[in-house]
């Protein structure tokens, strides 16, 4: 009884004092049933329903930086271990690059950056993304580095006697 009822507080806990971004993506992903099989059945629920948490915890918090990610990638997020804390600071990033990035990848003819592409960047390490981005911040740095031919003294009057 005890271990049911540490169960159902867990669920009840996530239930009552989650984020409502939060509560509605857990709502949104996955259904009452979900909660009920974790409250009755733990060998089998537990690390499923866990998950299940997890990933609407990550998804919520996207989703408060103004980034939608589907239950897929918020799942597999959650696998990785990424906490409600990483995710709050991950997808803060993300959400101040992600109009930079694209912007970058639009001037220079390349295809943009998905919220997927910056997620695995920012989460996962992935050193293909790291590294497009690079190059396009590199080519726009490269853009405006040049100087005028205009030098400290090209605009100084001589010191001819009049």
């Amino acid at each position: 009884p005890d271990e049911v009822n540490n169960r159902v507080k867990a669920a009840t806990d996530f239930i009552n004092r989650k984020d409502p971004q939060e509560l509605a993506i857990f709502k949104k992903f996955y259904t009452n049933g979900d909660m009920i099989a974790y409250a009755l059945d733990p060998t089998r629920a537990q690390p499923l329903v866990g998950k299940a948490f997890e990933a609407a915890t990550i998804a919520g918090q996207a989703q408060t930086q103004g980034i939608s990610i589907d239950k897929g990638l918020a799942e597999g997020l959650a696998g990785d271990g990424i906490t409600r804390d990483q995710a709050q600071q991950g997808f803060g990033l993300i959400a101040q690059e992600q109009g930079n990035a694209n912007k970058l990848a639009s001037v220079y003819g390349q295809d943009g950056f998905t919220t997927s592409d910056l997620v695995n960047e920012t989460f996962r390490a992935d050193a293909s993304v790291a590294n497009r981005r690079k190059k396009l911040a590199s080519q726009e740095r490269g853009n405006f580095s040049g100087t005028s031919g205009i030098g400290a003294t090209s605009l100084s009057q001589g010191s001819g006697a009049l």
